[in-house]
């Protein structure tokens, strides 16, 4: 059986849903230790343990009861169910520093890295000495600063929806309706270009922007920017299946990562994977990982860390070329999806996946 540990729910946090659909879809025991932190998560799956207590994300100190309360709750949890799993998949750090004292009793880490920490050096030990390393794409090891052949057992699984079948993505640029933007995502200050597509779309009448997500005290700015600014939408924050129908109903997605945050470098984000899925061009920075991506597919747009770059970028939006253009980019997203992404679900995470889990 494998036990998940995962500071969000299951139906918030889209890697995690996806090992749990593989263990249904495949009937792998399972059962997940988890945190409805906004206390607004239905539990969806019979064998999920939710940690019902308020800390809303971006909230720094203010959470530190919630903190303590998740770290009893969650060794709680291990020690009663302690005879039923033999394997623990921990997403992300702070989850594999509660996990690993468990090895001692002959449990099997699973160190899964979702972003990467501030302690570095804890963070490369618990790598090296986990059972199994989990990054989303193997440049990763480069800003951990360690080789492939330090770690036990490494597993490449790259964020990509489980869809097997995409949509038809029919979004046209059309000169007399608004071009729609859509931003589904943690809120951050300063790194992630959210007070500069707000600016955007808040001065620019040729655009409409649908915004979800929350943190770092940015909600309140941008209900404040919804409410002066008819064309601006704020969703709150929504579960995965109405992030991709907000997505969906958009002609370019917004996934911003300034460098002024160094861990952007590296970043997988999902966004990238769900821009093929759903047949429409990002909108990324350049000098990262998923800028490269982008560029050598040409799925999107790759721009500069400034509001005059966004701006820029669509000087000619209803130009013959550029429009011509953002086709041919839907085409490379319909494209690169069908040949190497959709199939992804059954060949790695049902398939590779599990089958490591096994051999633990």
């Amino acid at each position: 059986m494998i036990c998940y540990i995962r500071r969000s729910t299951i139906d918030y946090d889209i890697r995690l849903h996806k090992y749990i659909n593989a263990c249904v879809e495949t009937s792998t025991p399972y059962f997940a230790i988890t945190w409805d932190r906004l206390l607004n998560c239905k539990k969806q799956y019979p064998h999920e343990i939710q940690l019902k207590t308020k800390a809303p994300y971006g909230g720094g100190w203010k959470n530190i009861r919630g903190l303590i309360m998740w770290c009893f709750f969650v060794y709680w949890n291990l020690l009663k169910n302690f005879r039923r799993y033999k394997v623990i998949h921990a997403c992300d750090f702070d989850a594999v520093i509660l996990a690993f004292p468990l090895k001692l009793f002959g449990k099997k880490i699973v160190f899964d890295i979702y972003d990467s920490s501030r302690y570095r050096k804890a963070e490369i030990f618990m790598c090296k000495k986990s059972d199994m390393l989990i990054l989303p794409n193997k440049l990763r090891f480069e800003q951990l600063g360690i080789k492939q052949t330090d770690v036990k057992r490494f597993l490449e699984i790259e964020n990509v929806p489980q869809f097997e079948t995409r949509p038809n993505g029919d979004s046209v640029i059309d000169i007399s309706k608004p071009i729609k933007l859509a931003y589904v995502g943690v809120f951050q200050r300063n790194i992630r270009g959210l007070e500069n597509l707000l600016k955007l779309v808040d001065e620019d009448n040729r655009f409409e922007l649908d915004i979800a997500g929350s943190g770092d005290s940015f909600d309140d700015i941008v209900y404040n920017y919804s409410r002066k600014c008819h064309r601006i939408h704020f969703h709150g924050v929504v579960n995965y299946k109405k992030a991709l129908e907000i997505m969906g109903d958009s002609h370019f997605i917004i996934a911003l990562y300034y460098l002024l945050a160094p861990i952007h470098k590296f970043a997988s984000p999902n966004k990238y994977y769900e821009s093929l899925f759903l047949n429409i061009p990002i909108i990324t920075s350049s000098g990262t990982l998923v800028g490269n991506q982008v560029k050598n597919n040409d799925t999107g747009y790759v721009i500069s860390d400034d509001y005059p770059s966004l701006k820029n970028l669509f000087s000619d939006i209803f130009e013959n070329y550029f429009i011509e253009e953002y086709d041919s980019k839907k085409k490379n997203c319909s494209s690169l999806w069908a040949q190497k992404y959709s199939s992804y679900f059954n060949d790695i995470l049902k398939g590779e996946y599990l089958d490591a889990i096994k051999q633990l």
